[in-house]
C-alpha cells in the first residue's frame, strides 16, 4: 500500500509546484514590473500602463502597441497615426531606425520621442545623482547615428552646484514650474534641456526659460522630442493628470490612431514557444496536458487496479512460446526485402555468385544466356501474367541439367 502511496504524492507535489509557479508568474504579468520603465505593459508607478488603458478605452481611433522591429514595419501601417516612443535610453539609433521614423513623418504620421527620465521620479529623487552621462565612455556603433545631429537640436543638463550630489538639492521641492502651449504639465523633473535648435523647431513647453519639448514638421507629418517621460508615468497620472497636454501631444481621443513603441525598451516579437503560450493564453492547455501525461506514467508504473497474481501466473505458466524454423525465416526475410518483379533475377545473381566461388554447375554459356532471356521476359510483364514458379522450374532445368 505504501509502495503506490509515493508516486501519488510525488505527482500531487508536481500539481502543486507547477500551479504555484503559474500564479507566480501570472502575478508578475499582471503587476508587470518585468518590463522595462515606460512600458505600457508595466502597472506599477514607473509604468505607462494606466496611458494606453484610458486612450484604448476612450479613443474612437485603434489603440495598440507595436512589437515589431521598425526596419520590417509597413509605412502604410504608420500613415496618419501617432507613433509615440516613450522612455528613449539614448539618441543614437540605428541608421535603419531613423530612415524608418523619417518614413513614416513625411507619410503623415506623428513621430512623438521621449527621453528616458527613470533616474528622476519623484519618488526616487533623494538618492540619484544628477551627473549627466559622458558619451566619451560609451562605443559608438558605425551604423548608428546621433538624432541630435541628424535632426538638428542638442541637450544639455543643468549644472550642480559645488553642495548639490542629488535632485533633492539641484530642483524645487516637485520639480521644475513650466509653460508653453498645450497647457502642459505643471512640473518637469528631468534636468535635461533642449538648446541650439534649427529653425525649423518650435519650442512649446519651457522649464523655467528653458526648451523641454520642441516639435517640427516633417513631410506631412511631425516629429515631436521631449527631454522627459515621467508625463505619461502611471505615478503621473495618478497624482496630476496632464489631460490637455496629453491631448495635445497625441492627439483628441477621435482624431488618429495611437501607437506605443515596445521595441526601443527591448520588448520585441520573438518567434519561440514561451512567447506563443503567452500570446494565446495557452497556460491551461499546458498545464492540463501535463497532469494527463503524469497520470499515464503512474499508470503504466502502478495499474490502478491490482492484479490477480495467481491468476497471471497460471496464463504465463500455461502459455507457449512458439517459434519458425529457418525455411519460414528466410521467406519471411526474402518477402521483406526482396521486390517480388526482382526475385528470380536476384536468385539468378546469387546462383552465379556461388558457381564461381566454389566451381560447382556444368551449365553452358549460352543456358545462362537463355536463362536471362527468360527472367527479363517475366519481367516485362504485368504483375498478373507472370508465372514465376514455372519459370523457376525452367531455370533450374536449364542450369542444372543432372537434375531433370
Amino acid at each position: 500500500m505504501r509502495k503506490h502511496l509515493i508516486p501519488a504524492a510525488g505527482l500531487l507535489a508536481l500539481a502543486a509546484l507547477i500551479f504555484g509557479f503559474s500564479k507566480l508568474f501570472q502575478a508578475r504579468f499582471t503587476k508587470g514590473d518585468s518590463y522595462p520603465a515606460y512600458s505600457t505593459y508595466r502597472a506599477d508607478p514607473k509604468g505607462a500602463r494606466a496611458l494606453y488603458a484610458v486612450y484604448s478605452e476612450l479613443s474612437e481611433k485603434p489603440v495598440s502597441r507595436n512589437l515589431t522591429p521598425l526596419v520590417l514595419l509597413d509605412q502604410e501601417d504608420i500613415r496618419d497615426a501617432t507613433f509615440v516612443r516613450l522612455g528613449l535610453k539614448d539618441f543614437e539609433l540605428p541608421n535603419t531606425d531613423i530612415e524608418k521614423l523619417e518614413a513614416f513623418a513625411t507619410a503623415g504620421a506623428r513621430i512623438v520621442i521621449a527621453k528616458d527620465t527613470i533616474n528622476y521620479l519623484p519618488s526616487d529623487f533623494e538618492t540619484i545623482d544628477l551627473t549627466p552621462p559622458n558619451p566619451d565612455d560609451e562605443e559608438i556603433e558605425t551604423n548608428t547615428t546621433d538624432l541630435r545631429e541628424k535632426w538638428g537640436f542638442a541637450i544639455t543638463y543643468l549644472k550642480l552646484e559645488d553642495d548639490a550630489q542629488s535632485l533633492k538639492d539641484a530642483r524645487p521641492k516637485g520639480g521644475w514650474r513650466i509653460t508653453g502651449s498645450g497647457e502642459p504639465p505643471a512640473r518637469w523633473f528631468t534636468p535635461a534641456r533642449i538648446t541650439d535648435t534649427d529653425e525649423a523647431w518650435q519650442i512649446f513647453a519651457s522649464a523655467e526659460g528653458h526648451p523641454v519639448a520642441i516639435e517640427r514638421e516633417w513631410g506631412k507629418g511631425s516629429i515631436v522630442i521631449l527631454t522627459g517621460s515621467y508625463f505619461a508615468s502611471n505615478e503621473s497620472l495618478s497624482l496630476e493628470p496632464p489631460t490637455p497636454f496629453l491631448q495635445y501631444l497625441l492627439g483628441h481621443t477621435s482624431s488618429r490612431p495611437i501607437i506605443f513603441d515596445e521595441t526601443q525598451l527591448g520588448t520585441v516579437i520573438a518567434p519561440s514557444i514561451i512567447g506563443l503560450v503567452y500570446r494565446y493564453n495557452l497556460g491551461g492547455a499546458i498545464l492540463g496536458f501535463a497532469c494527463v501525461l503524469a497520470l499515464y506514467i503512474w499508470k503504466n508504473s502502478s495499474p490502478l487496479i491490482k492484479p490477480d497474481t495467481q491468476s497471471e501466473a497460471r496464463r504465463y505458466a500455461d502459455a507457449s512460446i512458439r517459434g519458425s524454423d529457418a525455411a519460414t525465416g528466410l521467406v519471411r526475410l526474402i518477402r521483406r526485402h526482396v521486390p517480388q518483379k526482382s526475385l528470380l533475377s536476384t536468385a539468378l545473381r546469387t546462383w552465379k555468385n556461388a558457381a564461381t566461388r566454389r566451381k560447382i554447375g556444368n551449365a553452358t554459356p549460352e543456358a545462362i544466356t537463355q536463362a536471362e532471356s527468360l527472367i527479363a521476359n517475366q519481367e516485362n510483364r504485368p504483375a498478373r501474367e507472370r508465372d514465376l514458379t514455372g519459370t523457376y522450374n525452367q531455370l533450374v532445368s536449364l542450369l542444372n541439367p543432372s537434375r531433370k
